[in-house]
């Protein structure tokens, strides 16, 4: 799939209200990539909130994922990372993109685990002349 020049705005797929047992929704508000080649060029996540796994997207055992000059402003999830999630994805290349203010939400209390932009987990991820704020 080739997604360019797209604004993903305040997409909520925090359908489990919070609820960390609820494990298969709310996966990427604005992408959920499953086995699957994905290139985004020139797109625009804000405040997207994902109950699990990526605010923004999640990529789930995608072959080849390409992300090149995108902007990933506040984008919320419970788990994962706030702007995107990779899980067994083959190769993720992430370029020239800038990550604001996106963040882990809380449960019960307590902050959501893993990592505030961006979680790897065994995948091939580079990120190359990125900001983070």
């Amino acid at each position: 799939m080739l997604l360019s020049s797209t604004v993903f705005f305040n997409n909520n797929f925090a359908n489990c209200n919070g609820d960390i047992a609820c494990s298969e929704g709310g996966r990427g508000a604005a992408i959920f990539n499953i086995n699957g080649n994905l290139t985004v060029l020139n797109c625009s996540f804000t405040d997207n909130t994902g109950s699990m796994y990526g605010g923004a997207i999640n990529n789930r055992f995608g072959e080849k994922v390409i992300i090149n000059n995108s902007a990933f402003i506040n984008n919320k999830a419970y788990s994962g990372g706030g702007a995107i999630d990779t899980n067994g994805g083959k190769y993720m290349l992430i370029t020239n993109s800038l990550f604001i203010g996106n963040n882990l939400l809380l449960f019960n209390g307590l902050i959501g685990r893993d990592g505030g932009a961006i979680v790897n987990k065994e995948s091939n991820l580079t990120v190359n002349y990125c900001v983070f704020l």
